[in-house]
């Protein structure tokens, strides 16, 4: 067994963002780690050894739920694709959270952070410097504000052609959820911004795929009840308040997996980070 002892806790005080702080530095650690190691180190097995796989990676944490929602929300941004026994793991997948934030904006685009994070999401794929330029050139109290000017700007930068797709989408969008189902809108919204498809091509692809099917059907049975975007919207921001759903891929998926100490007790695993030691 190979194991990675992550840097200390114990010189966290009791406020809480520094506590975050602190489990953001310890999985981000982590997430690098795994990362080279997938790349350069072989495991043992039988008489010669093999590359990594990701189920060969299992974190082990003394508390539950609320590190284990910052955990794996820093390694699905990294790109590592983790499963978890703690609950909460389905919601902090980084394809769940940015398909939402998409919903989010098509339901009220007066959003800040939803709208960024399309912005910078495959569907528009905005760069930083494209963000810098639109924060910096353009007026407005807001993201929303600045995106509408740069979609008028008459020198047509790169950004202004991408702002105005994203105004006119968003727009078309929430016209369309107005007419149809909501299992039917979703369904539709995944095809047009070929979320699956993208998703299948990352890391843990199967598992990502899988995640936005269980989202819509989520959305399909919210819809026999003939349920709105933004009462599924609010339906699953409080499921996640409650972590009542946990991570929906199957437990022997090539996935990282996330568990208490506690729950580890009797088994084994080829590599183990500790975390909150």
């Amino acid at each position: 067994m190979c194991s990675s002892d992550l840097p200390s806790e114990d010189a966290v005080n009791d406020n809480d963002d520094e506590a975050d702080d602190v489990v953001s530095a310890e999985a981000a650690y982590a997430a690098r780690r795994i990362l080279d190691m997938m790349e350069n180190y072989r495991i043992p097995e039988g008489e010669g050894d093999r590359p990594c796989r990701w189920s060969d990676f299992t974190i082990l944490l003394r508390s539950a739920k609320t590190a284990a929602r910052r955990w794996l929300s820093v390694l699905s941004d990294a790109g590592v694709p983790c499963v978890s026994t703690l609950g909460g793991g389905f919601f902090e997948a980084i394809e769940v959270r940015v398909f939402m934030d998409l919903l989010r904006i098509i339901d009220n685009r007066r959003q800040d952070i939803p709208l960024l994070a399309v912005m910078r999401s495959h569907v528009y794929g905005f760069t930083e410097e494209e963000l810098i330029h639109i924060r910096a050139d353009y007026a407005g109290e807001d993201i929303l504000d600045r995106v509408m000017a740069a979609a008028a700007d008459d020198k047509q930068p790169e950004w202004s052609i991408k702002c105005r797709r994203l105004l006119d989408d968003t727009a078309r969008w929430r016209s369309l959820a107005s007419l149809k189902s909501l299992g039917e809108f979703v369904g539709l919204l995944l095809d047009e911004t070929h979320f699956e498809v993208n998703c299948s091509a990352l890391y843990g692809g199967e598992i990502r795929t899988a995640n936005l099917q269980a989202l819509w059907e989520r959305a399909r049975k919210l819809s026999q009840s003939g349920g709105s975007l933004h009462a599924f919207i609010r339906y699953m921001d409080e499921a996640r308040s409650s972590a009542s759903q946990e991570s929906v891929q199957a437990p022997f998926a090539d996935a990282v997996r996330l568990m208490t100490v506690h729950g580890s007790k009797g088994l084994e695993f080829p590599i183990v980070f500790i975390g909150g030691v």
